[in-house]
């Protein structure tokens, strides 16, 4: 198989992973807040403070749309913004108490979900899992160095 041929292949079995850890996972646990809202929120726990245009850049979001996004989580409390001490015109947006409680929930609700389908596997199974888990995070943190 040529080598682009494989790259191919490698590409489209990573995408149905990731596919099925959402079908299996998020999409079956009931996210507590729009989609667009959700995904605003993990991109803040990524950065701990970010500035909304960077925010929006990473997620692929006009700024007309990441302000009304905002607009809703800066009204419901589940984030946070001040001055950008380095550039006084810029926003910087954190998580507030409330918003890390929303993450940890969701995160806890896929421990629960992944755990009881864990219980179901044999300890080769477990180890199996554990390992390919392991060779997965370390495979892609290589591809991607700090």
């Amino acid at each position: 198989m040529p080598a682009d041929a494989k790259e191919t292949d490698l590409s489209s079995q990573f995408i149905e992973m990731l596919m099925t850890i959402h079908n299996n996972f998020y999409r079956q646990t009931q996210i507590p807040l729009p989609l667009n809202q959700f995904a605003v929120l993990v991109a803040v726990r990524s950065e701990a403070k970010a500035s909304i245009t960077q925010i929006a850049e990473n997620l692929r979001v006009s700024k007309q749309q990441m302000t009304a996004i905002m607009d809703k989580l800066l009204a419901a409390g589940i984030v946070a913004k001040e001055k950008d001490p380095s550039d006084r015109r810029c926003c910087l947006v954190s998580l507030t108490p409330k918003g890390e409680a929303v993450l940890a929930e969701q995160d806890e609700k896929v421990k629960t979900r992944l755990n009881e389908r864990l219980a179901a596997l044999s300890s080769d199974q477990l180890e199996t899992f554990r390992q390919s888990l392991t060779t997965v995070t370390q495979t892609i943190d290589s591809m991607f160095p700090a």
